[in-house]
């Protein structure tokens, strides 16, 4: 398995892998404007980095990463923090290491970028993505929880300091 930046020439089939991955979740298809959301790759690529995971030379998964709380995508407002976004894995490639390989790139870039932590939300339905979440240290945050186009969204954090 390969991590990566993007390419914008494979923005168009990343945003349909997203798409596909979302629209497995149960009561998704009720968010189209999420869904719109993950299919835009070029706009999250404006300010953000967008992470792709190769196998064979095949794209299997993408995330975002939110490098500062100053951007349109940043859910948080923490000056020392970097946050992950849209983490999507090609349903054929799911429980092969690759949601994990990517958010272990996304950390690797804030610690790259001095930041003190890593943010991200969820929602209730990703249960095997919270699962990956605290396997790998980070910690629910219900103090950043919010609701966001009528989804319930909740924080977790990932410390970059001992």
């Amino acid at each position: 398995m390969q991590i990566r930046p993007a390419f914008p020439g494979e923005y168009k089939l990343l945003g349909d892998l997203a798409a596909a991955a979302y629209l497995r979740i149960p009561g998704m298809s009720k968010h189209p404007d999420h869904i719109d959301e993950l299919r835009d790759v070029a706009a999250r690529a404006v300010h953000n980095t967008i992470l792709v995971a190769l196998v064979a030379d095949r794209p299997t998964g993408l995330v975002t990463y939110v490098p500062d709380h100053s951007g349109p995508l940043a859910e948080f407002d923490d000056p020392h923090a970097a946050g992950i976004r849209g983490l999507a894995v090609d349903p054929a490639y799911q429980r092969q290491g690759i949601g994990r390989a990517l958010t272990v790139a996304c950390i690797d870039l804030a610690r790259r970028d001095g930041k003190s932590r890593v943010i991200l939300h969820t929602t209730d339905e990703l249960v095997a993505a919270h699962a990956l979440y605290r396997s790998m240290g980070f910690a629910r945050d219900q103090a950043h929880d919010f609701t966001g186009g009528g989804v319930k969204l909740m924080s977790y954090v990932y410390s970059l300091r001992d």
